[in-house]
């Protein structure tokens, strides 16, 4: 039986009584391999390398807070990413300029065609109704063309921005992801950049309308009848007092109902992610309420939002009919003293109505505005983050550091000190010291925790070590471009990790070429069957009906564990590696997939540099070094025979328990 541990979270690892993961209460050490040799002169091609990496390891949230103090900035951006779509906003705007004012003049005509009945007079009756259709079909087309304009530079700004976001995500250094949830980001990626493209086309759209209905409808009211005008205008200042207070309470409260959904978006990623593990475990039910718990934060949230939206809307809608009110009785009062006509108090009261249609949709569409504000500062910070490694524009150039152009593969881990930055109170490696020779094949073994799979971890720059520093041929890592440096490595895990596609893309998916920028090289049929052929896997997935197009699955689902690891194996393959990183890739395989894989690694590891995250002794004994790893440290060295012969040796009394195991179970 088998546990996982929690020490090391680059991978899980096994500690079972035929593994080596064992706890040590020595420091002996027979250092015979692990000398520092003298460096040769690397050779090197140094590009132009970018600065500007933040300093620190902010949190999402500590960056929503630091930035409230400058709205500005966020309002600047949004307006960035609506001066993107300049020409379909224009379009837009003149066409919703062009109803508006058509809008505006609709009230008039029907309270001239009103007073033409009151007074009889035929002709001028139909020469107002075939105007008031003109100015009907010029608002029904002109509403139509500013719709589709504003949809369209909706969605290619959310489209743009989405690719932004995404971009700015993957290249996040790895201490990112272990301090952000999974959940969170993808609620980022959908509801809060809807949000946005609201923000920015629609709701101005609309806004931009109302606004002109108000202003104008302000006017021709105090046109036509000044007095009637500030009876109406008397319930304008409730109102706006109304709207101030709202706006603050609805944008906190729109704010904490977007994380509570980014919150319960996490929790239904992560069970959905482990499902496997849930049904074996019988836990649907802790799930399920689990879930149910988040969406029920959310749903209270979202209440209050409805109840506060809900006597926002009736108190607007209150004063609006009170407005109408009161401009009948002062109105009515008018017609009789002869001041105004029939005709002209139909036309007030249409404008005050127009007046109060357009307050009540602002006030909806202040709400969106906020919850929209809250989505912006999220966004906002995610997209203009700086990864504490890679460059911003490592996506589409290479400008980060130095390439090395004939890699030997010497790598040397020179007194590493390193504390993971979500826990930086436990050190992983206390003073590491480690050689890898060109083309020597080196293998790790210790207690789960002791820091073997950290190193691999900090091989790939995957995070920098607090201390010390890692060199490749005599240059520190930390001047090398860092996807280059990963180019030159290749990974192959317990769990290899495959995508759901095709076995032919997940093959394939290795081959990348390095020419100043990423681009993925075209590969030939052949190339993947060769690979594939090197790996033990062309036999099994010939038998496949769809044969290299068969689709593995989710994770690889629908391939055995040996499967999978053949494919990967065949990946790093077509990859070519300087480096390999080797997780103990047979540990979890049954004899005869063992032996495929096994035969498949003896091929990959010929000529390149290898570091094996060992637990099983098959796998030690034909390494060139073995390193006991101990508390952050290397403190056995030597090859398998000089460390079995080291009297009361850690690497020794391993072996022996190892080997009364295997007896014992025979």
């Amino acid at each position: 039986m088998t546990r996982p541990t929690t020490e090391e979270p680059y991978g899980q690892l096994n500690d079972d009584a035929n593994q080596l993961d064992i706890d040590l209460d020595t420091t002996n050490t027979t250092d015979h391999v692990n000398q520092t040799p003298t460096t040769t002169e690397a050779r090197v091609k140094t590009q132009d390398r970018t600065e500007g990496y933040a300093t620190d390891e902010p949190t999402l949230t500590s960056n929503i807070k630091s930035l409230k103090k400058i709205k500005t900035t966020h309002i600047g951006w949004l307006g960035s990413l609506a001066k993107e779509q300049f020409w379909w906003l224009l379009a837009g705007t003149v066409a919703l300029a062009l109803s508006s004012a058509a809008s505006l003049v609709l009230p008039t005509y029907i309270g001239i065609m009103i007073d033409s009945v009151t007074k009889n007079e035929e002709d001028s009756l139909n020469s107002v109704v075939f105007r008031l259709f003109l100015i009907v079909l010029v608002v029904g087309i002109a509403t139509s063309f500013r719709a589709y304009c504003f949809q369209i530079a909706g969605e290619r700004a959310v489209s743009n921005l989405r690719t932004t976001l995404f971009n700015t995500i993957i290249v996040q250094e790895i201490a990112f992801f272990d301090n952000t949830k999974t959940g969170e980001l993808l609620n980022r990626l959908s509801s809060d950049t809807k949000a946005l493209e609201s923000a920015v086309t629609t709701n101005v759209s609309m806004g931009i309308r109302y606004i002109v209905q108000i202003i104008g409808s302000v006017a021709i009211l105090f046109f036509l009848s000044w007095k009637l005008s500030f009876v109406m205008l008397a319930v304008v200042p409730p109102i706006v007092i109304g709207a101030v207070v709202y706006s603050k309470y609805v944008k906190n409260l729109g704010k904490k109902a977007q994380d509570a959904l980014a919150e319960a978006s996490d929790v239904a990623e992560e069970s959905i992610s482990n499902l496997r593990t849930m049904r074996s475990f019988g836990r649907e039910l802790h799930h399920k309420k689990q879930y149910s718990n988040a969406i029920n934060v959310s749903f209270q949230l979202g209440k209050n939002l409805a109840v506060a939206s809900g006597s926002f809307n009736g108190i607007m809608m209150f004063s609006a009919n009170l407005a109408i009110v009161l401009v009948l009785w002062y109105g009515g009062s008018l017609i009789k003293q002869g001041q105004i006509t029939i005709g002209q108090l139909t036309s007030f009261l249409i404008y005050t109505i127009t007046l109060a249609t357009g307050f009540g949709a602002l006030s909806g569409l202040w709400f969106d505005i906020l919850k929209a504000l809250g989505a912006t500062e999220r966004v906002y910070t995610l997209v203009h983050r700086q990864p504490l490694i890679e460059s911003k524009h490592l996506v589409s150039s290479y400008e980060n550091g130095t390439i090395i152009e004939d890699v030997q593969g010497l790598i040397q881990f020179d007194n590493v000190e390193f504390s993971y930055p979500a826990r930086k109170e436990n050190k992983v490696l206390d003073g590491l010291n480690l050689t890898l020779r060109p083309g020597q094949v080196v293998a790790l073994v210790g207690e789960s925790g002791g820091g073997k799979s950290t190193t691999a971890a900090l091989l790939q720059r995957f995070y920098d070590p607090d201390e010390g520093q890692i060199t490749l041929d005599g240059v520190p890592i930390t001047q090398l471009d860092p996807v280059w440096l990963r180019h030159q490595i290749g990974v192959v895990s317990q769990e290899p990790a495959l995508f759901a596609t095709t076995i032919k893309d997940n093959i394939s998916y290795g081959r990348i070429k390095y020419d100043g920028g990423v681009s993925f090289d075209e590969t030939s049929q052949l190339d993947i069957e060769q690979a594939a052929k090197e790996a033990n896997a062309h036999e099994f997935v010939m038998k496949f009906a769809q044969g290299y197009d068969t689709t593995v699955g989710e994770r690889g689902v629908r391939l055995s564990g040996g499967q999978k690891q053949r494919v990967a194996i065949a990946r790093a393959i077509l990859k070519d590696p300087k480096i390999l990183i080797l997780d103990e890739a047979t540990s979890a395989l049954d004899a005869e997939s063992e032996f495929l894989v096994q035969q498949a690694l003896d091929r990959l590891m010929t000529g390149r540099t290898v570091l094996i995250i060992a637990h099983r002794l098959s796998t030690v004994k034909n390494a060139d070094c073995v390193c006991v790893v101990s508390k952050g440290k290397v403190v056995e060295t030597g090859t398998h025979d000089e460390l079995i012969s080291v009297q009361d040796g850690i690497y020794k009394n391993l072996v022996s328990r190892q080997l009364q195991h295997d007896t014992n179970v025979n």
